[in-house]
């Protein structure tokens, strides 16, 4: 019987994996055609950053490093969590395992075998051999809290992002990488037992603005995956201004391009629950003006977040030509959704062959 289920949770994983690389593939396609010559250097950057760790002239690099970690960590289990778990048959998974022991192993093996960034760090460790090895218990101690904020995602995401954001706040108060990874695993520890926070139902008018905020409340993982994606993106855009100045120009045009494709997206996704309530608003005579609203507060959104960038990182004329793809990429999402993929590659595309030229 239990050969059985463990060969169940084997083929849906399988089969949630699959249909994760149809709906990312031509995104994934996109990413890898317009940048694969930054691909070696991500790669690189990966095991680079995973050296900082390990050894670094500042604690506080090592620190920032292993916590830009722990976030993009959290950011892909995230996606893959409903594969591991199976999420979908989750409560069937009984009929075939009666002990609950069989589906927390079954989940804990699919967890570490789809660990990228742990299989990184293990990579790395085998590279450098026992004798250095146990120069470095850093490495050791982080390996151990990928694996305990891993678990934690899968079973308690609250204590998660709570442990993150307690840790984010105190990230210039640590004065040592040992110190920190300790401290983030016990605040892990005691944010696991703070209670779960429930939402009440409240009621409320609906205009055409209470509705996207409304929607910005229930709909919150749309905005906090996008949200942290841009910090990492942008954050490593900092870094490679830090360590590479001469290449930040090449680098700082895709991390803008790659933000705008974040966010413009999100107009198909609150397009999709504006068509779901569309005669209600007809009847109201104020689809048009929430459409509108739509457009405006994403567009917003967007050049908010590239005024961010150019203070951060400096403007150009190749950032004035990305700002000016927004509103292409605002028609194609809200109008002809599978193009977005084509107008942003296009534009993409040519503001590297103008900077190429000129």
């Amino acid at each position: 019987m239990m050969t059985h289920f463990y060969q169940y949770r084997y083929q849906a994983f399988k089969a949630e994996l699959k249909e994760l690389v149809k709906q990312l593939n031509q995104f994934i396609l996109m990413i890898t055609t317009l940048f694969y010559i930054f691909l070696p250097g991500l790669i690189a950057s990966l095991f680079f950053g995973l050296g900082k760790i390990v050894q670094s002239d500042s604690a506080l690099v090592s620190i920032q490093v292993a916590f830009a970690y722990l976030l993009l960590q959290t950011l892909l289990i995230t996606v893959i969590k409903p594969a591991i778990l199976d999420s979908r048959h989750r409560c069937f998974q009984i009929s075939i395992s009666p002990r609950t022991r069989h589906q927390y192993l079954a989940d804990i093996v699919l967890l570490l075998a789809s660990h990228a960034l742990l299989i990184t760090t293990m990579i790395l460790a085998l590279a450098m051999g026992p004798q250095k090895l146990s120069q470095a218990p850093q490495l050791l101690l982080f390996m151990l809290t990928q694996v305990s904020f891993a678990v934690g995602l899968l079973y308690r995401p609250q204590a998660v992002i709570w442990a993150l954001i307690i840790a984010l706040i105190s990230l210039w108060w640590t004065s040592s990488i040992m110190q920190f990874l300790v401290g983030i695993n016990l605040l892990l520890g005691g944010c696991w037992f703070i209670p779960k926070l429930h939402i009440p139902n409240l009621s409320y008018s609906i205009n055409i603005w209470s509705f996207w905020l409304y929607y910005a409340v229930s709909h919150s993982w749309a905005f906090i995956w996008r949200a942290t994606a841009t910090f990492l993106v942008l954050w490593a855009a900092i870094i490679i201004q830090t360590m590479r100045p001469d290449l930040l120009h090449w680098y700082l045009l895709a991390a803008v391009l790659i933000n705008q494709l974040w966010w413009s997206t999100l107009m198909i996704e609150t397009n999709q629950q504006l068509q779901e309530t569309r005669l209600f608003w007809e009847s109201l005579g104020k689809y048009k003006k929430v459409f509108r609203v739509q457009a405006v507060l994403i567009s917003m959104i967007c050049i908010i977040l590239w005024c961010g960038s150019g203070l951060l990182l400096g403007f150009d004329i190749y950032m004035s030509g990305a700002l000016l793809c927004v509103p292409i990429l605002m028609y194609c999402a809200a109008n002809k959704p599978k193009l977005i993929a084509v107008a942003w590659a296009a534009s993409s595309i040519t503001l590297f062959v103008i900077k190429v030229i000129t």
